[in-house]
């Protein structure tokens, strides 16, 4: 069932009556619209979702669609890329966004994930107090209620001028509601979903790529990836993630240095609820060298 609602309506009005424990900012605080601004085009790309201030991550395929068309035929590698065409719009309420601009990407080699770095393109986005949703690393068990969020593909109102930003606030944007069919560990297959998922009957559209899932505790629990033709979708979930490789500044991190997400979460930055489910292999100097989780019985 696929819903169209304001993107300002706060995550509980998606089914009060079932979802429990979610905070009562906007959905579209933390659920950002990517959208590209490139060759006199502006199109929505897709969703993304704040892991921690500065923060967001969508779907690879996402990134990689826009990166083929507006930037290089060579795809970037798994390392940082730096970005030029591409902005998140962080719909506040009816009348007031913030603009940020994508400055740099890294890719997860596990999943269909990517991080991307955010900086203010001017406004009240310089002054934003960042609020970050709660993240659960499990997938949702099989036949559980999973909801979704993300925004309507196509042309957008918006234009760059001189530095001036004109955007058009009539978003379109869709919940959907739907029951977990399978959960897939490892992966589905070797070739379309080599990666960690779960399977439903919720239904996506093509802009929703890229956005959040919700378990029935209000934690986001994974990422919009697929949906066929036959109403069959699939989601990335939270955990693999954890392992992509980032070098924004942090305390207690050697400038430039690379480290996984995963010590974000550990520090608090992100929230992640089922930390007690992560299970971590360090080196002997204590850095991170594998993740995986404890599967419940």
């Amino acid at each position: 069932m696929l819903t169209d609602i304001p993107s300002f309506w706060p995550i509980n009005m998606l089914d009060p009556s079932e979802v429990t424990g979610l905070p009562l900012s906007p959905i579209s605080e933390f659920a950002l619209q990517l959208v590209v601004w490139a060759k006199d085009e502006a199109f929505v790309s897709g969703t993304a979702v704040v892991i921690a201030p500065g923060l967001l991550w969508t779907a690879k395929h996402v990134f990689l669609d826009y990166w083929k068309r507006y930037e290089s035929e060579t795809l970037p590698t798994l390392g940082a890329a730096e970005v030029i065409h591409l902005f998140a719009l962080q719909f506040l309420n009816q009348h007031q966004a913030n603009i940020w601009r994508v400055t740099k990407v890294w890719a997860s080699a596990h999943t269909d994930a990517i991080v991307l770095k955010l900086e203010a393109f001017g406004g009240e986005a310089n002054s934003h107090n960042w609020r970050v949703p709660t993240f659960s690393a499990l997938p949702p068990s099989i036949g559980s209620v999973i909801r979704g969020f993300g925004y309507w593909p196509g042309d957008f109102g918006g234009k760059i001028l001189d530095n001036q930003v004109t955007i058009n606030l009539n978003i379109r944007t869709y919940a959907t509601v739907g029951v977990v069919q399978e959960v897939h560990h490892e992966k589905r297959d070797s070739v379309n979903l080599p990666f960690p998922c779960f399977r439903t009957n919720a239904q996506f559209e093509g802009g929703m790529s890229g956005g959040p899932i919700f378990n029935t505790e209000g934690n986001i629990c994974g990422l919009i990836c697929l949906s066929t033709d036959d109403c069959t979708t699939y989601v990335s979930s939270i955990w693999p993630v954890l392992t992509t490789l980032i070098d924004v500044p942090h305390p207690g991190m050697a400038t430039g240095s690379r480290y996984p997400l995963y010590d974000l979460a550990f520090a608090g930055v992100m929230q992640v609820a089922d930390m007690g489910a992560l299970r971590v292999e360090r080196d002997e100097t204590g850095a991170v060298q594998r993740i995986g989780i404890r599967i419940p019985d």
